[in-house]
């Protein structure tokens, strides 16, 4: 009788412990009945669990079926939980679809813009589901930051210290002087940020202590309780450092027709410091005011694209700016599949 009671003990034991590492860890995660995910899947239920939980489109679910006939996709569907599954599973249908004889130039095009599409979507919903920030120590030092002080004045701040009980951020300048009036100590904060290439999150806070002087103020916030990831960066950006030339555009009414007319400016110099397929940023010595339409010449592997877009917003850092472009609807998918393989790091002729 002890003996069976002992082996009950140690099954509620084992049974306890498993649910505390399936919660606490996830190591079951693949398992999960709750995503009636399993851990393999027929062609057929692939293909419908991923189109319905990316979200994709007609044309990119019937590319993504396409994409099975040349490869291995049967594992995809675990690509939301493994980042690297993704990864490979993109590298792998890139050179397949380049291999191939059986489509013309313009499909494989079509079917690799679709490829990229589907690797996006799968990208973004594992963003919200694993954010990349969940505590400090994961912010990088100088991440620039908006803080808005007891919902009466927002100013930007760089984040320079952080350790197991505190963080520090420095208040620029420009801003510094606007605040000096508020009585900062105790004060409650909300701070949001932008990861550069990933997702922007929030969390919040209250200043414990501060140091002024003429020309700064540093602020000793105590640690969040949560950091929340609240919007991701629905195309992905890559770091860059690319020599370009663009040109500023300014509309006008002809005078005999009436109709808008658009021309162009002399050429202009900048660098292009980040760049995704929808747009980028350019650092230059001129200030463009923000909707101002330009034309960006932009050296990619042996070829100069040849990109559209508007200025949505412009950072002034110490008399170098940052145009933050939004690249405009009509451009052509061979531009941002150029731009693509350049993330991705990826030669057309690899």
């Amino acid at each position: 009788m002890p003996s069976i009671i002992l082996i009950l003990a140690s099954v509620v034991l084992s049974l306890i412990v498993a649910h505390f590492l399936f919660k606490r860890f996830k190591v079951l995660a693949p398992f999960d009945k709750e995503n009636k995910q399993n851990l393999f899947m027929s062609k057929e239920e692939s293909i419908k669990y991923i189109t319905e939980r990316a979200e994709l489109t007609d044309e990119e679910s019937v590319g993504l079926d396409v994409l099975f006939d040349l490869i291995s996709g049967i594992r995809l569907h675990q690509a939301f939980e493994d980042e690297e599954i993704s990864k490979k599973w993109l590298t792998t249908a890139r050179r397949a679809i380049a291999k191939s004889e059986q489509f013309d130039p313009a499909t494989k095009e079509e079917i690799e813009y679709a490829t990229y599409e589907i690797h996006r979507k799968i990208s973004n919903k594992r963003q919200l589901l694993h954010p990349s920030i969940k505590k400090t120590s994961d912010i990088t030092l100088g991440q620039v930051m908006d803080l808005k002080i007891s919902d009466a004045i927002t100013v930007q701040g760089e984040l320079i210290e952080t350790n197991f009980h505190s963080l520090s951020v420095l208040i620029y300048e420009k801003d510094s002087l606007a605040i000096n009036s508020l009585k900062l100590a105790k004060k409650k904060i909300s701070i949001s940020f932008w990861k550069e290439m990933d997702a922007r999150y929030k969390f919040n806070t209250s200043i414990t202590t501060l140091e002024k002087n003429k020309q700064s103020i540093i602020l000793h916030l105590s640690l969040p309780k949560e950091i929340v990831c609240v919007q991701i960066r629905t195309h992905p950006r890559q770091f860059a450092e690319i020599p370009i030339k663009f040109r500023q555009g300014t509309l006008s009414t002809d005078s005999d027709t009436g109709a808008l007319q658009e021309t162009f400016s002399s050429i202009l110099f900048g660098i292009v410091n980040n760049i995704g397929p929808w747009g980028c940023g350019v650092i230059s010595h001129i200030p463009i005011p923000e909707n101002t339409i330009l034309i960006l010449e932009i050296p990619m592997f042996d070829q100069i694209l040849h990109v559209k877009g508007s200025v949505r917003k412009i950072v002034n850092h110490s008399k170098v700016f940052t145009l933050h472009i939004e690249f405009h609807e009509d451009t052509s998918k061979h531009n941002i599949l150029q731009i693509y393989h350049y993330i991705f790091a990826e030669n057309i002729s690899s």
